[in-house]
């Protein structure tokens, strides 16, 4: 399709329920400027695929549709869109297939700011979360944090907005298989490198509006990233992929903060669990060097909350090069935390137990 503007990219995957909602706030969109909706469906069962052909076949000259022949994840969904020359429009926008549109002059807004501010590389804005049912829970950022620039430098230093309700330049139309390695990281993990590839070229802009909703689901069968994906999955996910950034991005970026907080995600939800098997599945994405900065840490909050269950965990479960690295490491640990908190409020802090005996 030729001189589109937009490229809507409405992603699905069993929504069966709520797409027929995700279409229409589409079609009420009132712009000056050709759009397209892309469908980009991933092996839905649950009748997604159907609604949207019944769409397709009213509006043939403005919908099309992706289906991918298995469950790929959305990541391989999405290189395939590419590789397939889907994504027409000078900027790409997403729609996951349970979100909706707030006004008809969403796409005109975004648009604009983009035609007018060639120095930014995405715009995006406040958005309302709803339940399963539609019913309101907040919004995704207060109203004081909205309305600036946004950086790659917040963004490293864990700050967030939201990727999927944004707009932003198409750099992936020239591009080749260039991004492939890092969007394919992770099978459905997209949103970190495609936030990524675009910050590179420049900043986000935030905008006060609350132009559209996020449905927030965390049921099991939701069909959705986080409620089909383990905690342990999660965090195996961003470390691998912060680590393909990396590499892509030849240590232009450093992102050891993001990927040590995973880390200690990962030996946390083994202690809570008392899992054996996630402890041992976890080494593998935490280096020697980390774990003894880890184990000194979760011991630390072990002890000041009086666990005496996660302290025989790991008793009974380190190695014993890691329980050499925490019996050395732990009281220059706690000395530090004591120092670090007296020199912040005057406050004497008395640490239980620093002596670990392993």
């Amino acid at each position: 399709m030729e001189n589109v503007k937009v490229t809507v990219v409405l992603s699905t995957f069993n929504q069966a329920p709520y797409i027929r909602q995700a279409i229409d706030s589409i079609l009420m969109q009132k712009t000056c400027f050709p759009f397209e909706i892309l469908a980009a469906d991933d092996a839905s069962s649950d009748g997604t695929q159907e609604i949207i052909l019944e769409y397709e076949k009213q509006y043939p000259n403005l919908i099309s549709h992706y289906f991918t022949p298995e469950n790929l994840g959305d990541c391989k969904k999405f290189t395939n869109c590419i590789d397939l020359g889907l994504l027409h429009g000078e900027y790409l926008a997403h729609l996951e297939g349970d979100d909706y549109w707030l006004r008809e002059d969403r796409l005109q807004i975004l648009a604009d700011f983009l035609d007018t501010h060639p120095e930014y590389s995405r715009v995006s804005h406040r958005t309302l979360i709803v339940d399963e049912n539609g019913i309101e829970k907040g919004y995704d950022m207060p109203l004081e944090k909205s309305d600036r620039t946004f950086t790659i430098e917040n963004f490293l230093a864990g700050e967030q907005y939201s990727d999927v309700d944004s707009m932003y330049r198409n750099y992936y139309r020239q591009a080749g298989t260039k991004y492939h390695g890092i969007l394919l990281a992770s099978k459905n993990l997209s949103d970190f490198q495609d936030m990524f590839i675009t910050q590179d070229f420049g900043p986000v802009y935030i905008l006060p509006d609350c132009l559209s909703a996020y449905r927030s689901r965390s049921a099991q069968g939701a069909f959705n990233y986080n409620s089909l994906m383990s905690a342990e999955r999660r965090s195996v996910d961003k470390i691998t992929v912060a680590k393909a950034v990396e590499a892509f991005y030849e240590g232009k970026y450093d992102l050891t903060p993001r990927i040590y907080r995973e880390q200690k995600k990962l030996i946390r939800n083994a202690v809570r669990l008392r899992d054996q098997a996630a402890l041992q599945r976890a080494r593998a994405y935490v280096p020697a060097s980390e774990m003894k900065r880890l184990l000194s840490e979760l011991m630390y909050q072990i002890i000041r909350g009086r666990d005496r269950a996660g302290r025989d965990f790991l008793k009974e479960n380190l190695t014993d090069q890691e329980k050499r690295a925490l019996s050395i490491g732990f009281l220059p640990y706690c000395l530090r935390r004591w120092a670090s908190r007296n020199r912040r409020d005057g406050a004497e802090e008395t640490i239980r137990g620093y002596v670990v005996q392993l």
